[in-house]
């Protein structure tokens, strides 16, 4: 029944028309846009049409995966500059029309009151006045990307009682339900306010509660839904989901809303449960296992005490007791990211206790903020305490960008000592902040933050991480190898269609170097840019020595390099391939021999060869047999394979474009030792006893079309028997 309502109600194609309305300038919803209005939507919905180009794949609504692209900076730009409330409505209203325009755009204005940090690893950090550009940047994609959600989603045409009952399904849920909901109770729509809260108080015979209905009540900052969802979720007993979805709410809402479910939670003492345990590590950043009851008491009775009495904050701070200066520091933060924190950190990243200078860092790896990783780090990156060094560079490395020339060069020197430092195994530093947190640090880590910094296009700053690609491990010297090197290890240039690329040269001098690896990857990565380089003939000796391994792809690609990109080098370095002591060397040059006798390319007469003086008019062919034939008088003692190679090469005229049965496929195999099978004549009489004999479904039937080794009829009781354990065991918890 559901499934046919909402295909009857569905808008098909409500993107494509709306891009076409705007670009024609059409009426829509009574209304004519003005021109900021217009610019505003098309910017949103069809950036291509201002001038913005770029793949449709790039266009989703959650802008802070773009927000460098130009698109974003182009919103910014207009927000900054243009755009007035009344355009804002204007828009929103030319596609919902002027009720849900009215209830979106009280939902937009609300979310600056929200934390500003949205994804996965948010925390509870709110910036309601900040002077902070990347923070108010960051609240401002937070709107566009709630605003494209909406459009992008708008896909039925459903009345606001109708999105609540359907507030479940997936293809609906897609539209921010809860934003239509909060900002219809923010904008007085008191109906609806009176629905929901007889919906979570379990007072309405059809709608069932939902998240979009806890966050639209919560959200909104009502009075009297505050109170619903309160007894809601003292109700919740043995519901650990609901309780969970309940707390998700809160650390997404107003702060007024936040405060109050922190006083509820320590007021009836909710500790036990995992999704309070769950709750407190979101808001904190404090992965507090919940075995730790007391400290996860300890961590809400504190926040609730700074939340409520911030003038206690400085002296917080200062406490011995790390939590509670962890605590005092994080209600800061949550209160208002602004200039009073800034002060803190600045202090504390100064403060002569590492301890201190380790929770400045802490706070502004939880911050996600520019500034405030600068802040922390810059005067802590030579600092005495491994840890707080590590902790301070790691920070530094994100905020690289703005920093001068004499701080990367400070970081780059700190960076490799430290490297320098670390044993292969890596070493386990523990913050002392609290006791059960530690932090495994690699040399790749660190050698990934000097990539970051250097400029490898630029031979010096390659120079000077060379000397720690020589003393890593292979993940780091994978790392130093790719960033310097133009190609990834997915280049493959024996394929046609790959992309050329200049090699510089200083790129090609450290693929010398990095031929001589331990790591079969790396010599193969260096051979790839070598082969797209320009090699003279005094440098293949290095190619010579790589021969001497087993590696199939280093021989590959040398055999590509000879072959296709340097043919006039190949007679000399099959010379010299037979010539050497090692018994991998002379093969490979045996291989050359049989290849260069079966290629058409080496059919003619000899040209352009170097190393090598052979009578004008000499063939190919004839080098290969002269070749051969002193390569058998000079080595009496041959290896069987060797000798095998050396056979095919003495065979008449070339044969290896013909590989038959006859001659072994091309001497794969000698065909006069192999034994034929000899088949049954009744093939299914065979297959039939293989069936039985594994007892292979044949799938005829109804019992076994689908492959089941068991009847259909079996597989339902079996089912059912698993449901009626289900609702027997409906209420049980588990408890840590």
């Amino acid at each position: 029944m559901e499934e046919n309502f909402l295909n009857n109600r569905k808008r098909e194609n409500h993107l494509e028309e709306l891009k076409a309305a705007l670009k024609a300038k059409k009426e829509q919803e009574g209304l004519q846009l003005k021109p900021n209005a217009q610019r505003f939507l098309q910017l949103l919905v069809d950036p291509k049409s201002c001038g913005i180009k770029g793949e449709d794949r790039y266009y989703g609504w959650n802008l802070h995966y773009y927000r460098d692209d130009k698109r974003t900076q182009a919103l910014k730009e207009f927000f900054q500059k243009d755009i007035l409330e009344q355009d804002q409505l204007d828009a929103m209203t030319y596609v919902f029309g002027k009720e849900y325009a009215t209830y979106l755009h009280a939902y937009w204005k609300k979310i600056p009151s929200f934390p500003f940090n949205q994804s996965h690893d948010r925390r509870s950090f709110r910036a309601t006045f900040t002077e902070e550009d990347e923070i108010k940047e960051t609240i401002f994609i937070n709107q566009c990307s709630f605003l494209l959600q909406a459009i992008n989603s708008y896909n039925y045409d459903l009345r606001i009682e109708e999105f609540i009952e359907h507030s479940n399904a997936y293809p609906v849920s897609q539209f921010p339900i809860t934003a239509l909901l909060a900002g219809a109770i923010l904008s007085g729509n008191t109906a609806i306010e009176d629905l929901l809260i007889d919906i979570v108080m379990g007072n309405h015979d059809t709608y069932k509660v939902s998240a979009p209905i806890i966050q639209g009540l919560l959200y909104s900052e009502s009075p009297r839904g505050l109170e619903a969802v309160k007894k809601l979720l003292l109700a919740a007993q043995r519901q650990e989901g609901l309780r969970q979805t309940i707390l998700e709410a809160v650390d997404q809402g107003p702060l007024s809303v936040f405060k109050e479910f922190i006083h509820l939670i320590n007021r009836e003492q909710m500790y036990r449960f995992a999704s309070v345990v769950r709750a407190f590590d979101v808001w904190t950043g404090l992965d507090i296992s919940a075995e730790k009851q007391s400290m996860i008491k300890q961590g809400f009775l504190l926040a609730e005490h700074f939340l409520e009495e911030p003038e206690q904050i400085a002296e917080g701070i200062q406490s011995k007791d790390n939590l509670e200066a962890y605590m005092a520091l994080w209600a800061c933060a949550t209160e208002n990211t602004g200039l009073e924190l800034a002060a803190h950190l600045k202090h504390l990243a100064a403060d002569p206790k590492a301890i201190k200078r380790l929770l400045a860092l802490r706070i502004a790896n939880e911050l996600k903020v520019n500034s405030y990783y600068y802040l922390t780090s810059k005067d802590n990156l030579e600092d005495e305490n491994e840890t707080v060094r590590f902790y301070a560079l790691k920070a530094f490395n994100v905020h690289h960008a703005e920093a001068d020339d004499i701080q990367k060069d400070r970081f780059v020197n700190s960076c490799i000592e430290m490297v320098q430092r670390v044993p292969r195994e890596g070493i386990m530093l523990q913050t002392k902040l609290f006791a059960w947190e530690e932090r495994k640090v690699q040399a790749d880590e660190l050698v990934r933050s000097i990539i970051n910094v250097l400029d490898l296009g630029d031979p010096e700053d390659c120079e000077r991480i060379y000397p720690v690609y020589q003393q890593v491990d292979s993940d780091a010297r994978y790392s130093i190898v790719n960033a310097i090197l133009p190609f990834g290890v997915y280049y493959d240039p024996l394929k046609s269609d790959q992309i050329k690329r200049e090699v510089l040269p200083h790129q090609r001098d450290f693929a010398f170097r990095f031929l001589q690896d331990k790591s079969m990857t790396l010599r193969e990565s260096a051979l790839k840019v070598l082969i797209a380089a320009n090699v003279d003939f005094e440098e293949l000796p290095v190619f010579i020595e790589l021969l001497k391994g087993k590696s199939k792809g280093i021989k590959k690609l040398i055999h590509h390099f000879f072959f296709v990109v340097n043919p006039s080098f190949l007679l000399s370095t099959i010379k010299t391939l037979l010539a050497q002591k090692n018994a991998e060397q002379r093969l490979v040059g045996l291989d050359y021999l049989v290849a260069l006798k079966g290629t058409d390319q080496f059919q003619g007469p000899i040209e352009g060869q170097v190393g090598i003086e052979e009578p004008k008019g000499t063939t190919y062919l004839q080098w290969v047999e002269a070749t051969t034939n002193d390569f058998v008088v000079n080595r009496p003692k041959l290896t069987k394979t060797e000798q095998d190679a050396v056979t095919l090469l003495q065979s008449e005229a070339n044969k290896m474009a013909e590989a038959t049965y006859e001659n072994g496929y091309g001497g794969i195999y000698d065909p006069t030792k192999v034994l034929l099978t000899n088949y049954p004549k009744d093939r299914r009489q065979v297959l039939e006893e293989i069936i039985a004999k594994y007892r292979i479904p044949l799938m005829t039937d109804s019992n076994t079309k689908y492959g089941y080794t068991q009847s259909i009829a079996k597989i339902n009781a079996a089912l059912a028997d698993l449901a009626k354990r289900f609702e027997a065991n409906a209420g049980y918890e588990y408890e840590v």
